[in-house]
């Protein structure tokens, strides 16, 4: 199996708290690697991504998607994780990476409702 990411040398890294969740990255993706998270914003799934940088081209929100240096980062594992569970060393590792916060934009990105939602499981069976 041929692994994209293998050539990989840069890697878009996103802003979970300045998205507005308008759907550009996950639109334009050629790699189609782009996951809806709980809050609606998107996450980058990295062993589909090759790295070409379209999602931060087209992403309207200035620093909400930044492509940097590949060798930064030992793994592939979804970086969503991190900010859902320490919202403050994700801040710190975009910081790491020379990536201003924005806090002038973080208000209008959470009142922006989301486009897509995540699946839900249906429990139970038919009534």
């Amino acid at each position: 199996i041929y692994k994209k990411w293998s050539t990989r040398t840069r890697r878009p890294l996103v802003n979970f708290d300045t998205c507005i969740k308008c759907t550009q990255c996950w639109l334009q993706c050629p790699d189609e690697c782009f996951e809806v998270t709980p809050e609606g914003t998107y996450e980058v799934v990295y062993e589909a991504c090759i790295g070409c940088s379209i999602c931060a081209d087209v992403c309207p929100v200035p620093d909400c998607i930044v492509m940097v240096n590949e060798l930064g980062f030992a793994n592939n594992d979804n970086l969503y994780g991190m900010y859902a569970s320490d919202p403050d060393g994700y801040r710190a590792l975009l910081t790491q990476h020379g990536i201003p916060l924005h806090p002038e934009l973080i208000e209008k990105a959470r009142k922006t409702p989301a486009v897509h939602t995540q699946p839900t499981a249906v429990v139970g069976g038919e009534e």
